[in-house]
């Protein structure tokens, strides 16, 4: 049975080693029949890095190593030229990967079949206020706060009436 001309490209796995650095592992299988394909080169071109060749590691299963260069979403496009696959992976590099989504959506070039993939982060950290006029607005807001209660509690104490004098005693019975 021929194999055909067309591959699969799926990621499987991407670890990070560290904030800037990700392992992937990616297998390739003839999109016909799902056969594993051990003896392909699979080239992975991220923006600003040398391209890149993967290292097969049996049943389909090729792994490589990226140092990204900077913060932010970086396109990673593992292609194959022989059988013809390509594989396109959005990767948020900020802080330690918890989870990873897969989504597949359709190729429009033929016989290629193209699968983009967003590996999830987990959340960062909240950004930095340049304008600290939020903190003094704050701080005021506390301020006024501190002399209302300050000035109703001087309030309700003057109010308060001195009590009574006591009556004079009674004049003693005959």
């Amino acid at each position: 049975m021929a194999h055909g001309d067309t591959g699969r490209l799926e990621v499987r796995e991407t670890t990070p080693i560290d904030n800037d650095s990700w392992i992937y592992v990616v297998r390739l299988t003839y999109a016909n029949d799902g056969d594993p394909i051990d003896d392909a080169t699979i080239t992975v071109t991220v923006e600003d890095l040398p391209d890149r060749t993967m290292t097969p590691e049996g049943d389909g299963i090729y792994t490589v190593t990226i140092d990204f260069p900077r913060r932010g979403t970086h396109d990673v496009v593992f292609r194959v030229t022989e059988p013809e696959a390509e594989l396109t992976v959005a990767q948020e590099v900020d802080a330690p990967a918890e989870t990873t989504t897969t989504t597949t959506t359709p190729t429009t070039t033929p016989g290629v079949e193209e699968t983009t993939t967003t590996v999830g982060v987990a959340p960062s950290l909240p950004e930095v206020d340049d304008d600290p006029n939020g903190t003094w607005l704050l701080l005021l807001m506390g301020v006024i706060v501190v002399l209302m209660v300050v000035l109703a509690v001087a309030f309700f104490r003057g109010r308060r009436r001195p009590p009574a004098p006591p009556s004079p005693p009674a004049p003693p019975a005959r």
